[in-house]
């Protein structure tokens, strides 16, 4: 069977779309254990991962953050989507593509989540307590034997670390109203 696996990769700070899949002839298509983050642009066909018209295309244990679009699909009849998790996307699916019970939305927890550039200081290794961590495809496993991790550092081709347990971050964006004897707090 021929096709294009996507694996293990960070695909960031693009302005349109992060990668566009389209058919192999014969084979099917994965993104496998990636992360997506800063993809900005809101056209029609635009996000972390595109589909083109084709067959046989399984997005799993991905991270996709920081995106105007999650996912858009073509052709919804021939992608599925399942054990992702999703995190500060505005629009997380276009075109319907089949989206598991296992999908997660929820701050990934990384290490240190700055925007990705050459020569930057960041860090997308998972911390301890992440939701990610053991929640991908549980018939695919990290290097340690372990259910696999959602993200770059997850599966087969990803690596073993020890999780950092980091203190919280401050709050961000704080604000109080007072609304008759009632105080909201938002951050």
């Amino acid at each position: 069977t021929h096709g294009l696996f996507f694996e293990n990769n960070l695909v960031a700070n693009y302005q349109k779309t992060g990668i566009l899949l389209y058919p192999m002839p014969g084979g099917n298509q994965k993104a496998l254990s990636n992360i997506f983050t800063n993809i900005s642009g809101s056209g029609v066909q635009n996000g972390a991962i595109g589909i083109g018209v084709g067959e046989n295309t399984d997005i799993e244990n991905n991270i996709i953050q920081k995106s105007y679009r999650g996912i858009y699909n073509v052709n919804p009849s021939t992608v599925s989507s399942d054990y992702n998790l999703f995190w500060n996307i505005q629009e997380l699916i276009s075109g319907q593509p089949l989206i598991g019970d296992s999908n997660i939305i929820a701050d990934p927890m990384f290490v240190k989540d700055t925007i990705p550039t050459s020569g930057g200081s960041y860090d997308f290794h998972l911390q301890a307590y992440s939701p990610a961590i053991d929640k991908g495809d549980p018939n695919i496993l990290d290097k340690d034997g372990t259910r696999s991790d959602i993200g770059l550092y997850g599966g087969p081709l990803g690596e073993t670390y020890t999780y950092q347990d980091l203190a919280p971050l401050a709050p961000r964006n704080l604000s109080a109203i007072v609304d008759s004897n009632n105080i909201t707090v938002r951050w």
